[in-house]
């Protein structure tokens, strides 16, 4: 199932968040830790706040935008459509 399948799931409520990015991150060949799991679904939330030039802590020393962690992991498709007015 491809991410926007599993992002129109997720958003229909026919699957959990940590289902779909699992299933998603699986697709990457990525394996689904819950670190990671974490990390992501925070950058998701960021993101739906119009947030995506917040920076984002990974491991290491790495802190990459909110903007650039959607893009690593091909997240667009779990991001919230906007209204230009919020």
């Amino acid at each position: 199932m491809s991410g926007e399948e599993l992002a129109m799931l997720y958003k229909a409520d026919e699957i959990t968040i940590d289902e779909a990015l699992e299933a998603h991150l699986r697709n990457l060949g990525i394996s689904a830790e819950d670190e990671l799991l974490f990390v992501l679904q925070m950058a998701l939330g960021f993101a739906n706040l119009g947030h995506e030039d917040r920076p984002v802590p990974l491991s290491g020393d790495r802190t990459p935008t909110v903007a650039e962690v959607i893009d690593q992991y091909s997240l667009r498709p779990f991001v919230e459509d906007r209204s230009p007015w919020i």
